[in-house]
């Protein structure tokens, strides 16, 4: 449980240690379903200069997603103009990279009190990866515009993580 509340605390130019990978954390924001909020954290790779996300949760144990990738939605099979998600929610699979992702989960959220934002979720226990479907709504529905954006996540053990302090010299 400490590192749940280490990762709580980490703040905009906190560094951290993931997988041997050196992040600083370039923002921090909430999502909050209905009372139930957990943390996300804009994250840069020092080594590769790449921008991560970071997320995680207190189920039933702790949760931890890290982004891998961006995937361009229409690998997916699916319209990034359509705003209308009964597709992806008929969806039982999805096969990307010769890997099958298994519908899990939807849900909606708010993100940051500003933008409204449906999640459907996948998962590859094989992989133990998560593919993640995002319909972002600016305020709380579809008339201001949306996008649809997709990311593979992995699951990061708490024991992969170290908290490094506050970077002393950002470099964005």
């Amino acid at each position: 449980m400490g590192i749940k509340k280490d990762l709580d605390n980490l703040l905009v130019g906190h560094a951290l240690d993931i997988l041997g990978d050196m992040y600083v954390v370039e923002d921090k924001t909430w999502y909050d379903e209905d009372g139930w909020e957990w943390p996300e954290l804009k994250l840069k790779n020092l080594n590769t200069d790449e921008t991560h996300y970071l997320e995680w949760e207190l189920d039933d144990e702790l949760e931890i997603y890290l982004s891998t990738e961006k995937v361009d939605i229409e690998k997916l099979g699916l319209d990034k103009k359509e705003s209308d998600f009964s597709k992806v929610k008929s969806l039982k699979k999805i096969d990307l990279y010769g890997v099958k992702f298994k519908y899990d989960d939807d849900y909606t959220a708010m993100w940051d009190n500003s933008f409204k934002v449906k999640f459907f979720d996948f998962y590859s226990k094989k992989t133990d990866q998560n593919l993640a479907i995002e319909y972002w709504y600016e305020g709380k529905d579809k008339s201001k515009g949306f996008k649809v954006e997709a990311y593979l996540c992995n699951q990061v053990r708490p024991v992969s993580i170290e908290i490094i302090g506050e970077f002393d010299n950002p470099v964005y």
